[in-house]
């Protein structure tokens, strides 16, 4: 299980960072309109739950080790 946590934690990194290179690519390419600032929605999704993830994956560790103590 713990393996599961770590890869999901960097699964949700990697689509985080590019998914925030897309965005600078559109942002880039098509300027600062208003139907572009929805591209940023996802880089910030994933980011966020990356945080989620890794608290949780945290949360795991440290019951884990006071159930084995």
């Amino acid at each position: 299980m713990k393996t599961y946590h770590r890869i999901i934690e960097y699964f949700w990194l990697v689509v985080g960072i590019l998914t925030l290179g897309f965005a600078i690519f559109i942002f880039t390419e098509y300027g600062f309109t208003e139907d572009n600032y929805f591209v940023l929605v996802m880089p910030f999704m994933s980011l966020v739950l990356f945080g989620l993830r890794r608290a949780v994956r945290k949360r795991f560790e440290k019951n884990d080790e006071q159930s084995k103590s």
